[in-house]
């Protein structure tokens, strides 16, 4: 691909995001907290990109790679400041309009953490900001010419000990989408204002066997969301990837994938149990689970996961089998425990639902007497002497039994508990 060809794609790219800015979502957040972001959290990216090691007191340098209207930079620089973290976070993006959203954002939150940059991630070498411990990069690479090459960028950007965050879109769940790009292709070009209203009046008249109407993720419409249209439909480029696609990318550009989130959702047994096929994937590698997942599924629209450098050789696994959990601090996401307990003593059963798939936990006494102890600040053999004292024949292995239950739904489930040193 000619760099002459790159360059007239992200000029397409940078005049579609300053007419429409996306995500196109309310600049402030009502109660004062960032909103939530996918892998974009702290207590995630110490988990599993630095096995619980990070101390965030401490210089903690990270790069917002195509930033867009804030949501991402708002919860990391958030987050660094209620840390007490001295450092700055970086952003950059091509479009000047979205920038201002993202700005916005951050004023209103009262963040003074964050340096903004316009310009694309292929700039960042010129920038010199040097190296970072941690790379934000959510829905950018697949909007690329050359997707390798700005991965291969920001690889360059990338601490040695450092971790990265990323998502690309997924190809199946999207399969109704590419007829409609390409419909709309051929039904002529002009801007996407311009073409944003016979888009409309397709998607309104689309017949009912039209691949798009059989996704949970799009049956239900868009409402007045132009920006997402434009950004679904509309875009002049758009590229998904397997989960096999996204581990040669991410080979091919010196890093190595350490997990898609949520875990779950990336593990087949999520979703069947049937003996004899569970028994043909023993011997598969968590990588090779991912893809057999993501094939079974057949919904995955989006694709999160975590990298690090490939001669990254930290013991960063933080499976809860490993011999010394009970030095570890379980760490809940955006809640305390005593106060997840007590929504959770209405029932015994736990149901979560991922783009019409379904899936169901059972919720006993033991993991809620166990969540109601967890503050942030007690390892987990701290919280088994509370509660050996407190609950009959509660000996090590039954809580640690329970903690494996808590664990398998609000981590490998919910994206929401994570473990510190």
């Amino acid at each position: 691909m000619s760099s002459e060809v790159s360059r007239n794609t992200e000029a397409h790219v940078k005049a579609q995001y300053e007419a429409f800015p996306y995500p196109d979502v309310a600049a402030g957040e009502s109660d004062g907290t960032a909103l939530a972001a996918m892998p974009s959290d702290l207590l995630a990216i110490n988990h599993y990109t630095f096995g619980g090691d990070r101390d965030f007191s401490q210089p903690f340098r990270v790069l917002v790679a195509g930033g867009g209207t804030g949501i991402a930079t708002v919860r990391l620089a958030q987050q660094m400041q209620t840390a007490g973290c001295p450092s700055r976070l970086a952003y950059i993006d091509l479009s000047e309009a979205s920038r201002k959203r993202a700005e916005q954002r951050a004023q209103t939150l009262g963040l003074d953490n964050i340096d903004f940059y316009t310009g694309s991630l292929f700039e960042l070498p010129s920038l010199a900001l040097g190296e970072f411990d941690y790379i934000d990069c959510s829905g950018v690479l697949h909007h690329l010419e050359e997707p390798a090459s700005g991965l291969k960028v920001l690889a360059e950007s990338l601490a040695p000990e450092g971790g990265m965050g990323l998502m690309l879109y997924g190809p199946y769940s999207r399969a109704g989408i590419y007829p409609i790009q390409e419909l709309m292709r051929r039904l002529g070009e002009g801007s996407q204002s311009d073409r944003l209203p016979l888009l409309k009046k397709i998607l309104n008249g689309l017949p009912e066997t039209n691949l798009l109407l059989h996704h949970e993720r799009f049956r239900q419409g868009y409402g007045d969301n132009d920006a997402e249209l434009v950004d679904l439909f509309l875009h002049p480029v758009d590229r998904p990837f397997t989960v096999p696609e996204i581990m040669a990318l991410c080979e091919g550009a010196g890093l190595r994938v350490v997990r898609f989130l949520p875990t779950a959702k990336y593990d087949p047994s999520t979703y069947i149990g049937e003996p004899e096929i569970l028994e043909r994937m023993e011997a598969s590698t968590w990588a090779e689970r991912a893809a057999l997942a993501e094939l079974l599924i057949g919904n995955m629209h989006m694709h999160f996961f975590f990298a690090v450098q490939s001669g990254n050789t930290a013991d960063i696994s933080l499976d809860v089998g490993r011999p010394d959990i009970a030095q570890y601090v379980p760490e809940l996401r955006d809640i305390d425990g005593a106060s997840l307990a007590a929504k959770l003593s209405q029932s015994d059963g736990f149901t979560h639902t991922w783009d019409g798939t379904t899936v169901t936990a059972t919720i006993t006494d033991d993991m809620r007497a166990l969540i109601a102890e967890i503050d942030g600040m007690r390892t987990l053999e701290e919280i088994y002497l509370v509660l050996a004292g407190r609950c009959d024949g509660m000996d090590w292995s039954r809580f640690r039994a329970t903690y494996r239950a808590v664990h398998a739904v609000f981590h490998d489930l919910l994206y929401g508990l994570f473990l510190r040193r």
